[in-house]
């Protein structure tokens, strides 16, 4: 997964070490889990918001401000 981000930012200069971030200005709203969803025994749903933003297994950013727009499309990348 950390290729496939590497390749689709778009800085020539990028250097990744264990500790860099994306931050979430830089991901579809798709890819974002806001709420989570608990189902009680006795079958109801409990939505509760969630307090630290959390990304999908197949997230990928694709939204970079201030740069072409060729370069911030909603691509599938595969």
């Amino acid at each position: 997964m950390r290729a496939k981000w590497i390749r689709v930012i778009p800085r020539q200069d990028l250097v990744v070490h264990d500790k860099t971030v994306v931050g979430k200005k830089h991901f579809s709203e798709q890819f974002i889990i806001r709420v989570d969803s608990v189902t009680r025994d006795d079958v109801t749903v409990l939505s509760l918001p969630r307090q630290r933003l959390k990304l999908t297994a197949d997230a990928y950013p694709s939204l970079f401000p201030n740069t072409p727009l060729y370069l911030t499309s909603e691509r599938v990348w595969k």
